[in-house]
């Protein structure tokens, strides 16, 4: 074989060899690309679920609100009627529209008793909704080890939208590294040596809050004992 020849056999080997790596990995990069976008059109899919179900509960509570009206408006007919009898028959009939008048004002007592519970649960469901599909996407951008891939801005993008409605459904997260630990609003579920004693090493799921104070969820959170010894 001539000189020449040899030599060229081991550099057409070397290129194939490159190119055969380079196509592997555009591959490799366009798969990627493409279950970072199916993944992104799920979590959105998720968050349109979630607002759906806001929407019924907010149906359910129109239709429950309009059932109350029209019996107290049927009950305010009545009253008027026994009103107008009793106008012909005071003395006989007096009682009887002072009980009206007396359950016609129960009536509208448990009516707006009824209708504060309804709207607070309404509201800690679909915060409660909102915020396990916020954990999901704060779980998801953590094991993620590129925050610059498409993805990532695509998840954060849609984190940012799940906490949007958090607050629109009346609610706030909270819990932070390096706040003191309270009892009544965080979940202690391991403890950390070091640090300042009672502060919050680290949180694992944030907490929800009405914004009447109603807890949803405590945090889930490390607190520091303060020693070094573990």
């Amino acid at each position: 074989m001539h000189p020449v020849t040899r030599g060229i056999a081991p550099a057409r080997s070397r290129t194939q060899r490159i190119v055969d790596q380079l196509v592997a990995e555009r591959d490799a990069l366009y798969r990627a690309a493409t279950s970072s976008d199916a993944e992104v059109r799920a979590l959105r899919a998720e968050l349109a679920r979630v607002r759906q179900g806001a929407q019924r509960l907010e149906a359910e509570r129109d239709s429950a609100l309009t059932a109350h009206d029209a019996a107290l408006r049927a009950h305010q007919d009545l009253v008027s009627a026994q009103q107008e009898i009793a106008s012909d028959e005071p003395h006989e009939l007096g009682p009887i529209e002072h009980r009206l008048r007396s359950d016609l004002a129960n009536l509208r007592r448990h009516r707006d008793q009824a209708i504060g519970l309804a709207r607070a649960e309404e509201r800690a469901q679909s915060a409660a909704a909102i915020g396990g599909l916020r954990d999901d996407l704060a779980r998801a951008l953590a094991s993620s080890p590129d925050t610059d891939t498409p993805w990532a801005e695509g998840t954060r993008m849609v984190l940012r939208s799940a906490e949007a409605a958090l607050t629109r459904a009346g609610a706030e997260s909270f819990g932070a590294v390096g706040e003191a630990f309270e009892p009544e609003r965080h979940e202690a579920v391991g403890q950390a040596p070091g640090g300042e004693d009672g502060t919050i090493a680290s949180v694992q799921q944030v907490g929800i809050i009405l914004q009447d104070g109603r807890l949803v969820r405590p945090a889930r959170v490390v607190v520091y004992t303060g020693s070094r010894d573990a």
